[in-house]
């Protein structure tokens, strides 16, 4: 029979603690006990543990607190770039009242290039943010509350689907604009996920 663990008897709070009490052991000896405390956590209590822990001044996306559809916009931007670059474009946007599916959708491709030129790779960006809208307009009419009533695993299969929408982007349109339980794995969660070993356990 297997031996019963002995952080069964803690509570998620403490469990959590725990864990991250082990970034002080060597690493094998992390690892080890990594397996045993993370066996008696799901992954949803490990994350409302954790964000009770967290007291955040600001949203953590920068766009996070705007409109839905600006956060999917400036998630689109800011691939391969700096948020301070991402700014500009998004003004430029707003300043031209393009920050709107079908609006988007109707512009030529060299107006909406000049709107996002300061984001970088702008021709790519432009005819991602045009593909994204298009689609938005022929699933859902422009409704972004329709939108997010679609399933979200099968959201997320849609959206990867379509030019220039990665794991990365797809998961902060989830997560960030429609508020779906979507974890967002960047190059930061990579290296704290390698750091405290949890990558190949």
């Amino acid at each position: 029979a297997q031996e019963p663990s002995v952080f069964r008897h803690l509570t998620v709070e403490q469990n959590v603690m725990a864990i991250l009490e082990t970034v002080e052991l060597p690493r094998a000896e992390r690892q080890a006990r990594l397996e045993e405390l993370l066996a008696e956590l799901s992954i949803k209590e490990l994350y409302t543990e954790l964000a009770s822990l967290i007291e955040l001044e600001e949203p953590w996306w920068p766009g996070q607190g705007q409109a839905p559809f600006e956060v999917m916009v400036s998630a689109i931007l800011v691939q391969r770039t700096t948020w301070e670059n991402v700014i500009q474009a998004m003004d430029d946007l707003r300043n031209n009242e393009a920050l709107d599916p079908l609006r988007l959708a109707q512009l030529p491709l060299e107006a909406i290039e000049a709107f996002v030129r300061s984001s970088g790779f702008y021709m790519q960006k432009a005819q991602r943010l045009k593909s994204f809208s298009l689609w938005i307009m022929e699933q859902f009419n422009g409704n972004l509350e329709a939108m997010a009533q679609r399933p979200w695993p099968q959201l997320r299969e849609e959206l990867l689907a379509i030019n220039g929408i990665g794991p990365e982007t797809g998961d902060v349109i989830l997560n960030y604009a429609l508020d779906k339980p979507v974890f967002v794995v960047d190059r930061y969660a990579r290296v704290l996920l390698e750091e405290y070993g949890l990558i190949g356990l």
